[in-house]
């Protein structure tokens, strides 16, 4: 009871006290000020549009091949005379360097019989025009003694009617005219056939003078001759063999002009050729047509050799596009042309393009002068974000002419002096308040890349 006592009046009281302090505090404390709810802003990175020139192109690979090959034919038979000492595989030769000669000897005689032959009936042409003219002359006499004989043989008749002559005189005069008739006509038949026969010897001349030049012709193709500058790729005879007509004597590939088809992926070949003004584009598919295409197109290639961290160029031009496209690799090959692929050969530096070479070809169309150009990260779907006046976010959709490497080219949707945000934004609300950073380091990349696009040294 004591110890009750104790508490009641040592201990209970100080935790009044401290309660009713407790109390007053909290109902007298006031409430916490409240600070004005202000809208978030979102740091974001742009860059002003501005037009730009690009070159829309399209990059492919292929190996490069010969626009000619020659695989060398003899067209005559004889035995091997000559061989060039060059004509070794992967030696260069000029053109119509003789490769090889076979024996003429054939051919010459042949030649010497044609020419005997020649003369041999111009001689009887000539024999024949002799003695049609003797023949003439003949035929005047003859016609002169047969008036004669006809005259006699008119007068003995009279002289028969008399009784002056008999009978057998004057059977006489007539077999004597007839005989003179039959003369006269004989040579007058004789002169009827001289045309033909002078026909028939011309004719005959002709014949000798197609073999005269056959037997020359044969005689020229006995030197095989190069029918342009070339490489060789294969040699198939030796001295003293005997060709056959048709049989190869080795095969050659030209040195003037080189080819490569290209494997261009249809998709980037197609928006390379959107690029290009509709009014430009026929629709006449005609070789011709085609080809003018290709040049209303202003289409330009070059061809790149990787040689490490040294590539090698050289200029092309689009000769043709293949008929066919590719269904598993979806690629269609446009095939190029560089002229004189051996000119300016550096050892170690630019080594000539030769046949095997595997490089890359980017193909060039004309330059798109005023392009709207933004980063392809810049892109979501078809739409862009920007920064309207108020510093806003806009999302605004586009329509893209060209995506090419890092960049897309824009034909609507945007104007000169967009602000285009480049930076990741997410989530990305129309509306929202942004705070804007000029991301001039990618603004310049973009113009570099613009101006470097299909450039080569």
């Amino acid at each position: 009871m004591k110890n009750l006592l104790r508490f009641i009046f040592f201990t209970l009281p100080p935790i009044l006290a401290g309660v009713a302090v407790i109390a007053y505090f909290v109902t007298t404390k006031k409430p916490p000020a409240q600070a004005p709810v202000e809208e978030q802003v979102t740091h974001v990175r742009v860059i002003d549009l501005q037009p730009s020139e690009i070159i829309p192109t399209a990059i492919g690979y292929g190996v490069v091949r010969p626009a000619k090959t020659w695989n060398g034919i003899s067209q005559v038979g004889g035995k091997v005379i000559y061989v060039h000492p060059d004509f070794q595989k992967g030696a260069s030769l000029a053109a119509d360097t003789i490769v090889v000669k076979l024996s003429p000897s054939d051919y010459n005689l042949a030649i010497a019989q044609a020419e005997a032959n020649i003369r041999s009936t111009e001689a009887r042409l000539k024999e024949l025009g002799v003695n049609e003219e003797n023949t003439r002359q003949s035929l005047k006499i003859e016609e002169e003694a047969l008036e004669l004989k006809r005259a006699d043989l008119e007068r003995k008749q009279k002289l028969l009617n008399r009784g002056s002559v008999a009978q057998n005189t004057v059977d006489v005069a007539r077999s004597g005219h007839l005989a003179q008739r039959q003369k006269v006509l004989g040579m007058k038949n004789s002169l009827s056939l001289v045309p033909t026969q002078r026909s028939v010897l011309k004719e005959q001349i002709q014949v000798y003078r197609s073999s005269l030049e056959t037997a020359n012709l044969n005689l020229m193709r006995t030197n095989i001759k190069l029918p342009f500058d070339a490489r060789v790729v294969e040699t198939k005879t030796e001295i003293s063999q005997y060709l056959v007509p048709g049989q190869s004597i080795g095969s050659f590939d030209g040195i003037e002009n080189a080819e490569i088809e290209a494997q261009i992926p249809i998709e980037q070949f197609g928006r390379m050729l959107n690029s290009v003004p509709r009014a430009d584009i026929g629709v006449n598919q005609s070789a011709a047509s085609i080809s003018k295409l290709l040049g209303a197109m202003g289409l330009t290639a070059t061809v790149r050799l990787n040689l490490g961290d040294r590539p090698v160029f050289w200029k092309a031009v689009v000769s043709r596009i293949s008929d066919t496209i590719d269904p598993k690799t979806r690629t269609v090959g446009v095939i190029v042309t560089v002229l004189d692929p051996y000119k300016g050969v550096r050892p170690g530096t630019k080594p000539p393009l030769t046949k095997g070479m595997f490089v890359e070809v980017l193909v060039s169309n004309k330059p798109i002068l005023k392009a709207l150009l933004v980063p392809r990260s810049a892109l979501h779907a078809s739409s862009v974000y920007l920064a309207n006046g108020e510093n806003r976010l806009e999302i605004r959709p586009v329509s893209i002419l060209l995506q090419q490497g890092d960049l897309a080219v824009i034909s609507n949707g945007l104007e000169k002096g967009d602000k285009i945000i480049v930076s990741p934004l997410n989530p990305a609300v129309p509306g929202m308040l942004l705070k804007l950073s000029a991301d001039e380091k990618l603004a310049q990349s973009i113009k570099q890349q613009a101006l470097l696009n299909g450039e080569t040294k």
